[in-house]
C-alpha cells in the first residue's frame, strides 16, 4: 500500500508480506488484530489497543471467545466481529499496476 503519495511521485510504500514477517504473523492474524483494536466496521473494546490486541489473538485459539468475554465488550460483539471479518475478507480494491480490482 502506498501511503502519503505526494504530487511528487514521493510517498511510503508497506507491504503486508514485510510487516506479515516481521510481526510473525498470519495476515488472518493480522486481520484479527486490526479488527480488535478498532476500525471502520467495529469500534474496539476499552481498553484493547493494537498491541492488547496481538497478545491476546496470538496467545488464544479461542481469542474471539477471550475479546467476548471482556468486562467493557458489547453482547453481540462477536458477531459484530465476525461481520467485519467478512468484509476484510471479501474487500476489493484497485491494482494499480494491473489497472483493475482485485481482493484485499
Amino acid at each position: 500500500v502506498l501511503f502519503k503519495l505526494q504530487t511528487n511521485g514521493m510517498g511510503n510504500l508497506v507491504e503486508m508480506a514485510k510487516i506479515l514477517t516481521h510481526l510473525k504473523l498470519t495476515k488472518e492474524k493480522f486481520t484479527d488484530m486490526c479488527i480488535a483494536a478498532g476500525c471502520d466496521y467495529i469500534e474496539n473494546i476499552r481498553g484493547i489497543g493494537i498491541n492488547k490486541a496481538k497478545k491476546i489473538a496470538c496467545e488464544n485459539k479461542n481469542y474471539l471467545n477471550v475479546f467476548q468475554s471482556l468486562p467493557f465488550a458489547p453482547t453481540d460483539y462477536k458477531k459484530r466481529f465476525q461481520q467485519a471479518q467478512m468484509v476484510f475478507h471479501h474487500q476489493t480494491v484497485i491494482d494499480p499496476v494491473k489497472y483493475e480490482t482485485v481482493p484485499l
